[in-house]
């Protein structure tokens, strides 16, 4: 018989989950971060989960029942997402991603997913999005709820266990956290509420097929599996962070998405939070300006206006030093322009962009198969408001040099800009 405390066991782990998920959103950026990015522990954890699962079905899939090829079709499904989780050990094992990979991979790596989504927002991306949403609470509701039984011509369904009832909310959160529409990065939370999800499915029906393999309790091998995927995940994370090669890596990503948890911050109106993570940021890098005219735009948004114009003042000290020595140099006049126009300074600001677009056209006309001119090129014509012929500049780079995820970066994004343009 089925011990009554796998359903509340589910719940509470659920809950849990949750907990972690939010206060760690509230309170903890860099735990966060390390839930969400690549190579740290939440990836670590999504592997585990589906490499467990996958053990779990491909064990049902042994043994004689009539649902043998449906837990066989999952295993090789979870063998699939585990091995696309990790880029099939790419960065672990530090294999240089193939030719062919490069030019057709969206983020440049050795897996298939990203042949057809990226790191940047698409209809195509979208779509998918919404149809693996719908998938989920269907699965999780309609299909558990038997309603499949229900309706003429979907006998052969029968043939695909239903989910326990009792995990509906790690797939409909999951279903809503794929949707992106709080946009801190909750896909990957999803992503490991699935994972769970699965794994405590394809635990119920061993307890019950197969319980020659899990003979004690409902709970006892749930809490076991999922204490083992922990260790499993901790220990592959630190392995990596003591990992020279791979911590570089890794901090860089974490750095990252503190930049981004500010702007999250600053999109809710969170802004003394938002200038936290910024001082924070610049103690660690006092050099960057670009760190700099962020954390003005948040003094402004604070009512700090003496602050913010000394943060831009010495934003633009450290720029001004690159300019004496090249006064071409595009980027510079760019985050010059930026600055002065933080500031108010909309004379300095025109003049800085002019200068960068006179430098951005002398330099493709002088080197016009040359894909960091075309790239800066394009720069130059979206801070003057001429997002068609960004368009074409980052085409013409992405053109000459595919696999540099800048280029392919920046032409989406022009992309989306246009589309949205009035008109």
């Amino acid at each position: 018989m089925q011990n009554n405390l796998e359903r509340p066991f589910a719940i509470m782990l659920y809950v849990m989950l949750m907990v972690i998920f939010v206060s760690l959103a509230a309170l903890s950026p860099r735990g966060y971060i390390w839930l969400t990015y690549e190579d740290l522990l939440g990836e670590w954890s999504q592997f585990y989960l589906f490499a467990a699962t996958l053990v779990c079905a491909a064990t049902l899939a042994r043994h004689k029942n009539r649902w043998r090829f449906f837990f066989a079709l999952l295993a090789l499904a979870c063998l699939y997402v585990s091995g696309e989780e990790i880029s099939w050990g790419q960065r672990l094992l530090n294999l240089e991603t193939p030719a062919f990979f490069q030019r057709h991979n969206l983020q440049q790596e050795t897996n298939l997913h990203n042949f057809i989504t990226g790191p940047y927002n698409t209809l195509l991306k979208q779509s998918i999005e919404i149809t693996l949403a719908m998938a989920l609470i269907l699965f999780s509701t309609l299909y558990a709820l038997r309603i499949s039984e229900r309706i003429p011509g979907v006998a052969a369904l029968k043939r695909w266990l239903p989910p326990p009832l009792f995990l509906w909310p790690y797939f409909c959160t999951a279903a809503l956290f794929e949707l992106r529409l709080l946009r801190f990065n909750e896909a990957e939370l999803a992503e490991i509420l699935v994972g769970a999800a699965m794994l405590l499915y394809t635990l119920h029906y061993l307890h019950r097929h197969a319980p020659s393999v899990v003979h004690q309790s409902s709970v006892r091998p749930q809490a076991t599996a999922l204490c083992t995927v922990i260790f499993l995940a901790l220990f592959t994370a630190g392995l990596c962070y003591s990992s020279p090669r791979l911590r570089h890596g890794m901090e860089a990503r974490i750095d990252n998405g503190v930049k981004k948890f500010a702007d999250r911050y600053g999109r809710y109106g969170q802004w003394h939070h938002s200038r936290h993570l910024y001082m924070k940021l610049l103690q660690e890098r006092p050099e960057s300006v670009a760190l700099r005219q962020r954390l003005a735009f948040v003094e402004k948004k604070l009512g700090h206006g003496l602050q913010a114009a000394q943060t831009l003042t010495e934003a633009i000290r450290l720029d001004m030093r690159r300019y004496g020595r090249e006064p071409g140099n595009i980027a510079v006049n760019l985050s010059l322009a930026q600055s002065f126009e933080l500031l108010g300074n909309l004379e300095r600001m025109a003049f800085h962009h002019k200068q960068a677009l006179d430098y951005g056209l002398r330099k493709v006309s002088l080197e016009p198969d040359n894909a960091h001119a075309n790239y800066w090129l394009g720069r130059s014509y979206l801070a003057n408001g001429a997002v068609d012929k960004a368009v074409k500049q980052f085409e013409r780079a992405a053109q000459l040099q595919p696999t540099t995820y800048r280029f392919q970066r920046a032409l989406q994004e022009a992309r989306l800009k246009l589309q949205f343009l009035p008109g």
